[in-house]
């Protein structure tokens, strides 16, 4: 069953920063692409521990406590002498899995949604001001059926993936008018299906965004 792809929209600071979102008892991967451990670290954790250890070109999953109250957890990703923030927002009425690929580029770590092709991906947006998402490149073939979402305030918009793109593709697109920008993998091949550990695990998510769904990357508003 096709994953549900969750990234919030969260304005803080001047910046606005694509956070991952999950639920109480929801899986949360982190899959670390490039060649350098990352340690992942929480100063107040919605997970059993505290800190994760990230492999090079390895993952590491953890699961949501089922007790953890809603809100906005921050954590550090360190890997080596790179050092970027994040967050995951815990929502209610979300369960599933949530994604956080992790790619160096230009001395910084980026949080990358993945996704596969017949996924949907749903734009949450918590701030009081509407965004575009365009300019998804490459531009063929398409990612999704359309070249531009408008994500209206405080409220989400979705799209799914078409099913002719490729494993491997890395979508950039951006997010305005806030010149900031964001890209999605594509983690997995046409037709893939879920684990069998996670078969009938619920993959719609509403609201703040969701999921490992999810993966973000911060940029400044100018």
């Amino acid at each position: 069953m096709p994953k549900t792809r969750n990234i919030a929209l969260t304005e803080s600071s001047d910046q606005l920063q694509l956070n991952p979102g999950a639920s109480a008892g929801a899986k949360v991967t982190w899959i670390n692409n490039t060649n350098v451990d990352c340690t992942v670290t929480f100063a107040q954790s919605p997970f059993p521990d505290s800190s994760y250890f990230v492999p090079a070109r390895g993952k590491k999953s953890a699961t949501v406590n089922e007790s953890v109250a809603p809100g906005t957890y921050a954590y550090t990703c360190s890997a080596g002498t790179v050092s970027t923030d994040g967050a995951i927002v815990i929502v209610v009425g979300i369960s599933g899995h949530a994604e956080i690929s992790i790619t160096a580029t230009a001395g910084q770590l980026q949080l990358t949604p993945g996704a596969a092709a017949g996924d949907t991906v749903n734009w949450v947006n918590l701030d009081s001001d509407p965004y575009t998402m365009q300019d998804f490149n490459p531009a063929n073939p398409q990612l999704f059926p359309q070249t531009s979402y408008n994500v209206p305030a405080n409220g989400s918009k979705s799209a799914t993936v078409n099913n002719n793109v490729t494993v491997g593709t890395a979508y950039a697109y951006q997010c305005s008018p806030s010149a900031t920008g964001g890209t999605i993998i594509i983690v997995d091949p046409p037709g893939a299906t879920e684990p069998e550990s996670e078969k009938g695990t619920q993959r719609s998510y509403s609201k703040p965004l969701q999921e490992k769904e999810i993966v973000g990357v911060g940029g400044s508003r100018r």
